[in-house]
């Protein structure tokens, strides 16, 4: 769990470069970002305390079950737009 996190973390700061010489990096995004991470670390405190308490089949379950309505939802978009 660790090294996936540290993963995603080193991904996500290289993503800054490109981000900012698109001038997609602005003092409009920040200050979104930090008014929204106060949400992101009560994200983590209940990812924490859900881990230990919901089984792993439902978990992939529900996961299969929202890729799939996600996946339906790009087909349509696909499609409306021929």
């Amino acid at each position: 769990m660790g090294t996936s996190v540290l993963f995603f973390m080193v991904v996500n700061y290289i993503k800054l470069i490109p981000y900012g010489f698109l001038g997609q990096l602005n003092m409009d995004n920040i200050e979104l970002s930090l008014l929204l991470s106060p949400f992101a670390l009560l994200g983590i405190f209940l990812g924490i305390k859900l881990h230990h308490r919901v089984s792993e089949r439902l978990f992939y379950n529900l996961c299969y079950f929202f890729l799939f309505i996600t996946g339906i939802k790009l087909l349509f978009d696909g499609f409306k737009g021929i």
